[in-house]
């Protein structure tokens, strides 16, 4: 699951501020898993289930995704690394009537080839998204792929396929007086693909264009204080060679506080915003009658606490209050989460080689509002188990 508790845990490598600052941006683009450093695996299985009150008017009764990732990264000498994520996901959706349907297989596969030719301070990398995954659903499986890439409820994964995509990414970090700053800019251009079995289609996502800007710095002893701004603009989405759509410019912000709790123990505490603009077919009026696609907005504020458990374990509760809110006023709805976590070093050391197992849980509870007047509650809970291996 993306972690509702981010770990507040310093790298030895880094400084306070940077540590903040990486923290900060790794939360701003909403990066899911544990963060990977040097030569790294992650293996894990993770299963996020929520069932509805009012089956005939979510449409549904429960739906459930089980996810297995795998992520490597590999250090190719002091000034480059390489990096690639996958996951095999089964999502189960059981309507009120009791029938069910199941889409499965592996996910498209990402990978980075980053170079820091400077230093950590610069580095640019390709970026690949690898088409490994599902695509041509039917209209049965695409029911679960819509509910999964829902902004309301986490998912261990948002998509099982997206087509292939190419692009890159430049970050550049700096310590300047008692400032860290960060910036961080990337473009992604996708290729054409067909999502559904019965409509053949030749369907392109819009261009990505990303731009973040990320402030931290001490306050007082031995807390911080972060901040980030960014904007995602598309180009529009094409089917058959013409531009039939183009999705509204995004804007996210973040801020996020860190403190001591003691000598050994930590807090963080997060608020972050996203809103998209209005989007709509292409040449549409706004007197027209074709629907558009409405402005979005989603809020999310939490905190967690890391208590170190010695010197090989380390406890972490956390809360997290969410919002999602629509301009045509469907879809929209509130969730809540309370989560532990539990990491144990099994073998090695901070500085060398360590092997971590992460057990992880969470209990939501909410309510969607599935049009005007019709609302039915939501409960869900999530478990994950991870195995990471780090060399630093």
């Amino acid at each position: 699951m993306s972690p509702l508790t981010p770990s507040t845990e310093q790298p030895a490598t880094v400084g306070p501020r940077r540590a903040m600052l990486l923290l900060t941006l790794m939360m701003a683009v909403a990066a899911e898993g544990h963060p990977l450093r040097g030569q790294s695996v992650l293996i894990g299985h993770q299963i996020d289930t929520y069932s509805f009150e009012k089956p005939d008017i979510a449409g549904l009764s429960n739906i459930s995704v089980a996810a297995t990732p795998v992520t490597l990264g590999f250090g190719l000498g002091p000034w480059a690394s390489i990096s690639a994520r996958t996951a095999y996901a089964r999502g189960i959706a059981e309507g009120g009537d009791g029938s069910t349907v199941v889409l499965e297989g592996v996910t498209d596969t990402e990978v980075i080839l980053s170079l820091m030719p400077f230093g950590d301070d610069f580095a640019i990398s390709a970026v690949a998204n690898v088409a490994s995954g599902r695509y041509a659903l039917t209209l049965d499986e695409a029911l679960i792929g819509g509910v999964v890439a829902t902004e309301l409820l986490p998912f261990p994964v948002k998509s099982w396929g997206s087509g292939t995509s190419l692009g890159g990414e430049m970050q550049f970090l700096r310590q300047l007086g008692s400032w860290g700053v960060a910036l961080v800019g990337s473009y992604r251009a996708a290729q054409p693909y067909d999502p559904l079995q019965e409509f053949i289609v030749g369907y392109r996502p819009g261009d990505q264009l990303s731009a973040r800007f990320a402030l931290d710095r001490d306050v007082g002893d031995a807390a911080s204080l972060g901040a980030v701004v960014g904007y995602t603009e598309y180009s529009g989405d094409e089917s058959g060679g013409l531009e039939i759509f183009r999705a509204g410019g995004r804007f996210d912000a973040q801020l996020s506080y860190g403190f001591p709790l003691g000598r050994s123990h930590s807090g963080l505490l997060y608020g972050i915003a996203y809103l998209r603009q209005q989007g709509a077919p292409v040449g549409t009026e706004s007197t027209s009658q074709v629907q558009t696609q409405p402005a979005q907005q989603l809020g999310m504020v939490g905190g967690s606490l890391r208590f170190s458990l010695g010197r090989r374990a380390a406890f972490s509760p956390g809360v997290e209050a969410r919002v999602f809110l629509a301009e045509d006023e469907q879809s929209q709805g509130w969730l809540y989460a309370g989560s532990g976590s539990l990491e144990l070093r099994i073998a090695g050391r901070p500085t060398g080689t360590q092997w971590l197992l992460v057990t992880e849980g969470a209990y939501r509870h909410g309510n969607v509002i599935v049009t005007d007047g019709l609302t039915t509650g939501v409960q869900g809970w999530g478990v994950n188990v991870m195995l990471v291996v780090e060399k630093r």
